[in-house]
């Protein structure tokens, strides 16, 4: 069904969608394309933004990203750096040792049976700037939380966190991790909960230059791999090779006390966990311990029994 009618009056399906991440935004650009929907996004927050980090795509999710909308091509040319193909066709990421005595030597290719590499890297905040440029002035509401829903047959009730509600023909959660709208499907079951799975990762962004001043401009011109103990290294171009992401992952974490899920790195935590890595730990330190890096707390979805509730629906896995 095209619109909903009312008294022999034909109006557009009307569309909630909590979160203004990456997620939420594509699935916006891509309803507001079609004259029978009325698309609404609702951010908590009082702007729009994303933390400071990247999104590799291989690639069967870059023709997936680009089959939304037409004008999303648009937005990913001004935010997608392909750092991982030559004239032979995609390649895997460079892998180096780590920890040790061997730290640092140069082990080889990752290498792929068919050319699924994902060489493709999203700056996520340019990301999340370029689909708000393209979307309807009229879709975003900031500074709009969103407390719980209901449903009957007259729609979807959103309620929002300043006491209002909203009727809708349908709901989309991509609210994050600690999803509303997940929590008003299954309940407080902790079933339905994400869980910390015991590694955080040090994530951030330095000067390109700066990476390929201290890492080689070998290394820092393509994706690249340390492995060691409890430890791994990810670094790799983005923002069109003017910016170097940078990921430190360790594991063996027993809790995240924390209420959020990233907050401010400690530089000691770094110098420590990278303490017997020797010149290549030191050279990693030196780029890393730079303000904006952020502790980010790797969770692990719950595996839910369903998607959809009515004329609710949220992300697959």
């Amino acid at each position: 069904m095209a619109t909903t009618t009312v008294n022999g009056d034909s109006k557009p399906l009307k569309v909630a969608i909590v979160g203004g991440g990456p997620g939420g935004l594509a699935l916006a650009l891509g309803l507001q394309q079609h004259d029978h929907l009325e698309v609404h996004v609702f951010e908590s927050k009082p702007k729009l933004g994303d933390i400071g980090a990247s999104v590799t795509l291989s690639t069967n999710a870059l023709a997936a990203l680009k089959s939304i909308a037409p004008a999303m091509q648009k937005v990913l040319d001004k935010c997608l750096t392909n750092f991982g193909t030559t004239d032979m066709g995609p390649r895997g990421p460079r892998i180096y040792a780590g920890g040790g005595e061997r730290c640092g030597e140069y082990l080889g290719r990752a290498e792929f049976a068919r050319p699924v590499f994902a060489s493709h890297n999203i700056h996520r905040a340019t990301f999340v700037t370029e689909l708000e440029a393209e979307l309807d002035r009229t879709a975003v509401h900031l500074d709009s939380g969103v407390r719980g829903y209901t449903q009957d047959d007259s729609g979807v009730h959103l309620e929002l966190s300043n006491g209002s509600k909203e009727t809708f023909d349908a709901l989309f959660g991509a609210d994050g991790l600690r999803s509303v709208v997940r929590a008003s499907m299954f309940g407080s079951s902790p079933s339905s909960e994400p869980t910390f799975t015991g590694a955080v990762a040090y994530r951030g962004f330095v000067p390109f230059a700066d990476a390929e001043r201290a890492l080689g401009k070998e290394r820092a011109g393509e994706a690249s791999f340390m492995f060691g103990p409890g430890l791994l290294l990810l670094g790799q171009p983005a923002d069109h090779g003017r910016m170097y992401n940078m990921v430190t992952c360790t594991t063996g974490h027993e809790r995240w006390s924390h209420e959020k899920w990233t907050i401010p790195v400690e530089p000691e935590e770094l110098r420590n966990a990278l303490s017997d890595w020797g010149t290549p730990g030191d050279r990693w330190l030196e780029l890393i311990n730079k303000p904006g890096m952020m502790k980010w707390a790797i969770f692990q979805s719950a595996f839910l029994p369903y998607f959809n509730d009515g004329s609710v629906a949220l992300p697959t896995h």
